[in-house]
């Protein structure tokens, strides 16, 4: 909430907003703001602070109903109460039991915003309000909460694709995990319902395909695009990893990078010598190795669908590609996890290390991928 700049919210100043996503905080009342999520519509809310510390946001209503005095005046009200012992944001949900599944989602996404849900990576929230926009919401949001079952749930599982249903139904439990929390029901419909098993991608490249990649790649018009790309190919990077790799995380002359946060955490991988030339060729113009216009380069699955390549190819194809080479060529699986930086369950995997070998065995996949290319 401190790193937003704060004015008095007036009606120039919400029609002065943007398109899209924003968060105006107030500058006379501490916790109110005005925010626009989804949709159109402009929401007054207030953040305040119960005599046991619980910190609660509580939604007051739409602007153009409400006048941004009269939020004001609410959210001072609601201070007030709040100062005094009371709990507003409670009763009012005691009150709510005809909730819908939307005005679920929208305080599940508010203390998203708020950082209120267990540390919440960036790129996690914003999966997860993608997945409630283009899932939930559509399929669930006129439903209340109170009221819909298993039946219902297990339908949406269904009717979502294979590929997405699994983190979809896990978010989706997660937010009557929420409900509960609020008092909207007692139970959760999804915790008895048969998850759908990971589909994994088992999609490689073939011979051909390698170098048609390669053909590809000389023939993009975006070099950083086209660097990222080949990069992906002899390293087995996950796409976001090596997007947003920088230069302080590299260490050429031991041959590894020192990835700070990753899908698995803190992760060390090996660095072949055909990734140290990609690195070296590019310009330092800033943190990121891979950086457009002063960032991390974006989108760069609209370059990859460019190459000419089958649609079934992705970014993450290159990564199994990459794995699957690793086992062709003998390469023991615990040295292919470790080069993928696959998360280790030993004692001994929490320490900052790279073995010779593994470097060794990146080296080689690195080359026979290049071989492939080329050929």
């Amino acid at each position: 909430m401190g790193k937003n700049p704060r004015v008095k919210i007036g009606i120039r100043e919400l029609a002065a907003q943007p398109p899209g996503p924003f968060v105006l905080w107030d500058s006379e009342v501490s916790g109110l703001c005005a925010r626009r999520q989804f949709s159109d519509i402009i929401t007054y809310s207030v953040i305040f602070r119960t005599k046991d510390g619980r910190q609660r946001w509580l939604k007051l209503g739409h602007h153009g109903v409400w006048t941004p005095t009269q939020a004001r005046e609410k959210a001072r009200h609601i201070r007030f109460e709040a100062d005094n012992g009371r709990d507003p944001a409670s009763e009012r949900y005691a009150l709510r039991s005809g909730a819908t599944i939307a005005e679920l989602v929208d305080d599940y996404v508010a203390d998203m915003d708020a950082h209120k849900l267990n540390g919440k990576k960036f790129s996690t929230i914003k999966s997860d309000k993608s997945r409630i926009a283009n899932h939930i919401r559509p399929r669930l949001g006129k439903l209340r909460v109170s009221a819909i079952t298993q039946a219902q749930i297990e339908n949406f599982m269904n009717e979502c694709s294979q590929g997405s249903a699994k983190r979809i139904m896990q978010l989706l439990s997660a937010i009557f995990t929420f409900a509960i929390s609020k008092g909207l029901r007692a139970d959760n419909p999804c915790s008895k319902i048969k998850k759908p098993p990971d589909v994994r991608r088992t999609r490689r490249l073939s011979e051909i395909e390698y170098a048609k990649l390669w053909k590809g790649i000389n023939s993009a018009p975006n070099s950083t695009a086209a660097s990222v790309i080949t990069f992906l190919a002899i390293s087995g990077f996950r796409s976001g990893e090596a997007k947003n790799l920088r230069w302080t995380e590299c260490d050429m002359e031991r041959g590894i990078i020192t990835l700070s946060d990753t899908k698995t955490g803190q992760s060390i991988r090996p660095l072949s010598q055909a990734a140290i030339d990609i690195i070296t060729k590019q310009k330092r113009v800033n943190e990121y190795i891979f950086e457009v216009d002063g960032k991390p380069i974006i989108h760069l699955n609209r370059y990859f669908t460019r190459l000419g390549l089958d649609k079934t190819i992705s970014p993450h194809t290159l990564r199994h590609s990459f794995a699957s080479l690793a086992g062709d060529m003998g390469i023991p699986d615990h040295t292919i996890a470790r080069m993928l930086g696959h998360k280790q369950k030993s004692i001994t995997s929490r320490y900052i290390h790279m073995e010779k070998s593994v470097i060794e065995a990146s080296n080689l996949v690195a080359q026979e991928t290049v071989r492939l290319m080329r050929s």
